[in-house]
């Protein structure tokens, strides 16, 4: 599937342990805020930490919403003693704000696989298999590619080897153009249909390339 979800998402589904670093892909802002704070406490006096940062222990979610992180938190000024506790505390908030939905999600699961032998894997494997590989492997392609000509025709030869020359972005586009999704998936073996060149001697040499994203041509 063309899912971008964060790795947030594949270690909740997985019941996996997350991290602060997990926040970073979600609210960049509130990870650098975090780190900011924590330097600031190792190079700062207690003083001049306390005159610098102007935060209490509150945190917007993503819907915008600001809560409190403690009882009361609006009137508690964050310091250099009790920063410590304000980062973990807003970790905690960002990463947790939407374990709910995330059980909807488990339970949509449960219908197709049971989690349990999903959990056989560890979330970098199980985004390969549910999104396919991030990286665009030449070779992968030339497997799935078939051709109305022959595969040493001039035109097939040049077409791959400025493909071999595209960035990954380039020939994420390119499927993209040709197939309407931006990663091969994880396994090639039973695909509906296979990735074809065709090459068209009759045509101007002036004619654009031409693509139909419903049969991966």
């Amino acid at each position: 599937m063309n899912w971008h979800f964060p790795p947030l998402f594949w270690k909740q589904l997985l019941s996996e342990e997350t991290t602060a670093a997990d926040l970073e892909y979600i609210d960049a802002y509130s990870f650098q805020v975090i780190k900011d704070l924590k330097s600031h406490r190792e190079s700062l006096s207690p003083e001049a930490f306390n005159a610098a940062v102007n935060e209490t222990f509150t945190t917007h979610l993503s819907n915008g919403h600001l809560v409190e992180l403690v009882p009361g938190g609006k009137e508690v000024e964050v310091t250099h003693e009790n920063v410590n506790e304000y980062c973990d505390l807003l970790v905690k908030a960002r990463l947790n704000e939407a374990n709910k939905q995330m059980e909807w999600v488990k339970e949509g699961v449960e219908y197709i696989i049971k989690l349990n032998i999903l959990t056989l894997l560890v979330w970098e494997e199980l985004e390969v298999r549910a999104c396919g590989p991030k990286e665009i492997d030449v070779e992968a392609l030339k497997k799935i590619t078939e051709y109305n000509t022959s595969p040493e025709n001039r035109i097939v030869k040049m077409f791959w080897k400025m493909f071999e020359k595209f960035s990954q972005d380039e020939r994420r586009k390119y499927l993209k153009f040709v197939w309407g999704r931006s990663k091969l998936p994880a396994d090639t073996s039973d695909l509906q249909y296979k990735h074809e060149v065709k090459v068209y001697s009759h045509l101007n040499k002036s004619a654009l390339p031409e693509a139909h994203t419903c049969f991966f041509q």
